[in-house]
């Protein structure tokens, strides 16, 4: 008798045992799994950090095109606050470019604009579309490049045109809401670029598919675009 007590007051022994051990290791699976969020996030700010250092302190850099692909890949990860001023060192980034473009017309500051642009675009009716933020600073850049490769009369070359067929439908076929006189002006600029002779026909296509499925689309949406068009 007193040998089967002994028996099961080792079992139960053993059974609180194992179930502290359980919750021990539950604990320390929770506390680990803490740290790993703490770390990411320590890392995640380390490198907006270095993505912002660049932007608005060396937006020249031969890394720019790195950065503007690591900001679309961890943008949906950033708060509130680190998204506008993300919109913002992007616009300042294409100010500094359209400046030193203006001087030298050169084709790699001309696709780091775009580039810019594409990636504010792709932001702002992607990851960031949550925010409802005001897109106004970054059509006006796109039109800005537009105008200015219109204007000037410049060579651009076959990844030019990549950049501004994907650059015209993030800004217009992918926009939820479009503003007609943003939309108008936009157009304009595009359809001046298509008489342009080194245009590859298949990006020529490109362009033309996405003129007419915008132009479509307001057409059948604003009575007065005709007007705006003339």
């Amino acid at each position: 008798m007193k040998a089967k007590i002994k028996k099961d007051k080792a079992k139960q022994k053993l059974k609180v045992k194992d179930e502290v051990e359980k919750e021990f290791a539950e604990g320390q699976a929770i506390l680990k799994k803490k740290e790993v969020v703490r770390a990411n996030s320590a890392l995640l700010q380390e490198l907006y950090y270095i993505y912002f250092k660049i932007l608005t302190e060396q937006p020249n850099s031969k890394f720019l095109a790195d950065v503007l692909e690591g900001v679309l890949t961890h943008a949906h990860l950033i708060n509130i606050d680190l998204t506008h001023a993300l919109i913002a060192h992007l616009d300042t980034a294409h100010h500094f470019h359209r400046s030193i473009w203006q001087k030298n017309r050169n084709n790699h500051t001309l696709e780091s604009r775009l580039r810019l642009v594409f990636t504010a675009e792709s932001l702002l009716n992607g990851p960031l579309s949550v925010y409802n933020m005001d897109d106004l600073k970054t059509t006006t850049a796109f039109y800005q490049v537009l105008r200015d490769i219109n204007d000037s009369g410049c060579f651009i070359n076959s990844e030019h045109f990549r950049m501004l067929a994907i650059t015209f439908e993030e800004t217009l076929l992918r926009r939820r809401q479009l503003n007609q006189e943003v939309c108008a002006s936009l157009l304009r600029e595009m359809a001046r670029l298509l008489p342009k002779k080194q245009i590859p026909k298949l990006y020529l296509l490109e362009l033309i598919r996405a003129i007419i499925s915008v132009l479509i689309y307001l057409i059948q949406k604003y009575s007065r675009l005709s007007r705006m068009l003339e």
